[in-house]
């Protein structure tokens, strides 16, 4: 994993995230995750995500995207997020893509 790829994961070992709030309350669209993903970032890690060009985005598959699964459901029932045909992994890479995109659009 390249050092690029660790900036945007949002539980470091400097950083606890506690998302706590979001485990009963699980996204159940993308556009719900996306928003906080992105509220959960601090704005380097925004920066170090919005700078990284899009064929790199599958480096976050270990750290964000795992992130994203583990605290969205997507192994343990979330099935209004991850439902047939999507799977897990799928459905996190897409929620990436949509931060991604949104953070070029958009400065927060």
């Amino acid at each position: 994993m390249s050092c690029e790829a660790c900036k945007v994961y949002p539980q470091t070992e400097h950083q606890r995230v506690d998302v706590t709030e979001y485990r009963n309350n699980w996204p159940t669209t993308r556009g719900e995750a996306v928003k906080v993903v992105i509220n959960t970032l601090t704005p380097d890690q925004r920066n170090a995500l919005r700078d990284m060009p899009e064929d790199e985005l599958i480096k976050l598959h270990l750290s964000l995207g795992m992130w994203i699964r583990n605290e969205f459901g997507l192994w343990r029932g979330n099935l209004k997020l991850c439902s047939a045909p999507w799977r897990a992994d799928s459905v996190s890479m897409a929620i990436i893509i949509m931060v991604w995109e949104k953070l070029q659009r958009n400065k927060y």
